[in-house]
């Protein structure tokens, strides 16, 4: 079910699911502790490194969300070192196969060169190089 997939399979990537409300096959509601959002510029090598982390594990697992946004990142509220990244929202979590055939794929490189734009730099790609990611 879902909710085991998320608290099992990806217990140190995804903020787990509370309580589960409602669930059928196209619809699920459910609850989340509280995080702090993720700010853009205080991304460094190791938030970096555990984004990159979070993607390659949905590769592994075969299953993969394209909102890898920092609004969709944070971290628990007692987490005062930064060291436990977690994806919040997977509500468009697809099989991997589903995901490459709706080339939905661009979304995710768009974030992750913006994110490595915002460790190198400290700022977005767009603000560094006077480009949109979307017309690379």
């Amino acid at each position: 079910d879902f909710k085991n997939l998320i608290c099992n399979q990806f217990r140190t990537y995804f903020l787990p699911i509370d309580e589960l409300i409602y669930e059928d096959d196209d619809y699920f509601v459910y609850t989340q502790k509280k995080l702090r959002i993720l700010d853009l510029p205080e991304i460094n090598e190791k938030i970096y490194t555990k984004i990159l982390d979070i993607v390659k594990k949905m590769c592994v697992e075969k299953i993969i969300t394209p909102d890898i946004i920092s609004c969709n990142l944070g971290f628990p509220l007692n987490d005062q070192n930064n060291s436990e990244l977690l994806l919040l929202d997977y509500h468009d979590l697809t099989p991997f196969n589903v995901f490459v055939k709706k080339q939905k794929w661009i979304k995710i490189f768009n974030c992750l060169l913006n994110f490595a734009s915002y460790m190198i730099y400290k700022k977005s790609f767009e603000e560094q190089f006077n480009q949109s990611l979307f017309h690379i």
